[in-house]
């Protein structure tokens, strides 16, 4: 009977954990350069450019649904990244590095327009 003292604590333990990580505060860095990289090289994008408020859109759409990971992502699709955020998408997920770990989401192709420099209508 003593083991069934521990059945809330693992509930609640679940419910905590089920919690975390699902809505994430991603403020885009104003001024601040934005760079993308793939295996065809690397491009450095500045404020002015059209995908940079693009990207700034789909950080302000995408807080929530984030889930912790617990290994690290392979090395594939396209990073970007600023002085103080770092992403990297591969196939439908995107991997974001946060204070707290690496978090990861599926994303739709048709919402990353700005990666191929074209922004959805």
């Amino acid at each position: 009977m003593a083991k069934l003292g521990y059945i809330p604590c693992i509930a609640i333990a679940l419910t905590v954990l089920a919690g975390c990580g699902e809505k994430v505060e991603l403020a885009f860095p104003s001024g601040s350069p934005m760079k993308i990289a793939s295996s065809d090289g690397e491009e450095w994008i500045p404020e002015s450019d059209v995908r940079y408020s693009a990207f700034a859109r789909w950080l302000d759409s995408n807080e929530s649904g984030w889930s912790p990971i617990y290994h690290t992502p392979l090395g594939c699709g396209t990073s970007v990244s600023t002085d103080i955020l770092h992403f990297q998408f591969c196939d439908r997920a995107v991997y974001y590095w946060s204070d707290g770990g690496v978090l990861t989401k599926s994303v739709q192709y048709s919402s990353l327009e700005f990666l191929n420099g074209t922004t959805p209508n």
